[in-house]
């Protein structure tokens, strides 16, 4: 059986290299969406440096990678960790505040 990088009828013993797919960059409100924000706190993230990393597209937009999106989602999880579900934790310790009595 034939190596997997082997071209029929070529002479060379070349290899052939899979390089990895460019991902489709997202827009501000695409990338708004994906994150369950507003984009209007995307922006404000984006101003303030403190959001995830981001590119300028061919238009001279700013446009994200869905990677970038998701490293970022991964360093907020310990903080917020419903942040998809756009549920806030509980504040403070027993999670109080639903007059429960606990």
């Amino acid at each position: 059986m034939p190596s997997p990088t082997h071209i029929p009828g070529e002479k060379s013993g070349g290899q052939v290299f899979h390089l990895p797919v460019r991902s489709k960059t997202l827009s501000r409100a695409e990338a708004a969406a994906h994150l369950a924000l507003p984009e209007r706190r995307m922006k404000l993230l984006s101003l303030l440096g403190t959001g995830p990393a981001h590119t300028q597209g061919p238009d001279g937009r700013i446009a994200y990678r869905r990677e970038d999106l998701e490293l970022y989602l991964t360093a907020l999880a310990p903080k917020t960790p419903n942040l998809r579900a756009g549920i806030n934790p509980p504040p403070g310790p027993g999670g109080g505040g639903l007059g429960c009595g606990t």
